[in-house]
């Protein structure tokens, strides 16, 4: 988890793109405390959002109940957590269960 600073820092992402895709629901950003956001590195690759996050947040209820579930192994994915699956090209799988599971 890094906030906007950090991100920008680590990976080169301008704090006003990554605010700009978290208002499109393209990013997970986690509150923290009252007004903070805090974004969990994981969902990034090569300095991008992971093809699959959007979708994940446009069928979860809110961004924590997107994120937890991306990161808990699941039975229907072979006992992989979504994100991984994201990551090695699963995106259809991934939001055929997603669309079950917050149906």
């Amino acid at each position: 988890m890094a906030g906007a600073g950090e991100v920008e820092d680590n990976l080169g992402i301008p704090r006003s793109t990554l605010s700009s895709w978290q208002q499109k629901g393209m990013v997970v950003g986690l509150l923290r405390g009252t007004r903070k956001l805090t974004y969990p590195l994981d969902q990034f690759v090569d300095a991008r959002p992971l093809e699959g996050i959007a979708d994940i947040l446009r069928l979860a209820p809110e961004a924590r109940s997107a994120w937890l579930w991306l990161r808990q192994p699941h039975g229907a994915l072979n006992n992989r957590a979504p994100l991984d699956a994201l990551k090695a090209g699963d995106r259809q799988e991934v939001v055929i269960v997603a669309e079950r599971d917050f149906a």
